[in-house]
């Protein structure tokens, strides 16, 4: 869901809120999450994509979900 620049997601039932934003060569993510519990922040020097899986990853652990699984591929 989308709405006035952030979007929200739940996570195991608790309502998170957040921006990304990127270049290439830059990429950032914030999810706060309603209660005021938590903030995950993410600035980060690759191309868009990797802070996102990233924040969405460290919120889902910790909401205590699975986080999701995505391999990236290294040389």
């Amino acid at each position: 869901k989308y709405a006035f620049g952030f979007e929200s997601k739940l996570y195991n039932g608790k309502i998170g809120y957040g921006h990304s934003g990127g270049a290439p060569g830059v990429n950032t993510n914030t999810i706060t999450f309603g209660n005021g519990d938590y903030s995950v922040v993410i600035l980060t020097n690759y191309d868009p994509g990797f802070a996102q899986v990233l924040a969405r990853n460290i919120a889902s652990l910790l909401a205590n979900i699975e986080p999701y699984r995505i391999h990236f591929l290294t040389n």
